[in-house]
């Protein structure tokens, strides 16, 4: 039979002519916990109170799961059990040896977010500052390191290119020697580029050279422009 509160027993009349009434203990309710494969088995006794692994159950509860992960157990208004991810605190990664972090989260499926974008071990990303650095992920702990990534400029069409490098601080340099935005180098044929920084992408500019010749016979002169290849242009009559 069936009690008021839901209470299932069975009858039972003795020999005597009196009846018993003996608690039938209903199958335990097995929860799943999320995605991580893992259950519990809560048990509902006689007196209503439910039980897990020996000792009284309440809403709220935090229990986890073989791979790690937690879950907080809560009973619904409707009177259903459910086990709730509890997402884990960020870990904060400091990006090298620049002073700046990052904060890595991990989903229930074990997978990781950065910026909102999952994030795998070895990946190389661009951070805000604009260096780029490799995450790691160790004994449950990511780690970044600085990639330096030399940028190639190209000087003009007959110049040639020079390779730049980034350091960790955002400082540029060229063969060694730190410059910056408006620094003058020679290409080949002898002509002179000023590199400029243009947002995160350097360019060169072609610096205008002009020649004067004086003329002997006539004791005037005139104006050669010399090009990137070398070659000389003479723009008078």
């Amino acid at each position: 039979m069936t009690a008021r509160n839901g209470n299932r027993y069975t009858l039972s009349l003795d020999p005597s002519g009196n009846w018993s009434a003996e608690f039938l203990v209903a199958d335990p309710l097995r929860i799943a916990l999320g995605t991580s494969g893992d259950s519990v088995d809560i048990e509902q006794r006689e007196d209503r109170n439910f039980w897990l692994g020996g000792s009284l159950l309440l809403s709220g509860r935090e229990v986890s799961a073989a791979n790690g992960n937690r879950y907080t157990l809560a009973l619904g208004a409707d009177g259903m059990w459910r086990a709730v991810f509890v997402q884990s605190s960020p870990q904060q990664v400091s990006l090298g040896s620049s002073g700046r972090s990052v904060l890595v989260n991990m989903l229930e499926d074990g997978t990781f977010l950065l910026d909102d974008r999952p994030l795998s071990n070895g990946e190389v990303r661009e951070t805000a500052g604009g260096a780029n650095y490799r995450f790691d992920l160790g004994d449950d702990s990511w780690s970044a390191t600085f990639v330096a990534e030399p940028e190639t400029v190209r000087l003009g069409t007959h110049g040639g290119t020079v390779r730049l490098g980034r350091q960790e601080n955002g400082i540029w340099t060229l063969g060694g020697r730190i410059i910056v935005s408006g620094h003058t180098v020679r290409g080949q044929y002898g002509h002179d580029y000023t590199l400029v920084l243009a947002g995160r992408t350097w360019e060169s500019v072609p610096h205008p050279v002009t020649i004067q010749v004086d003329l002997q016979d006539s004791g005037g002169s005139i104006f050669l422009t010399r090009g990137e290849d070398g070659t000389l242009l003479y723009e008078g009559i």
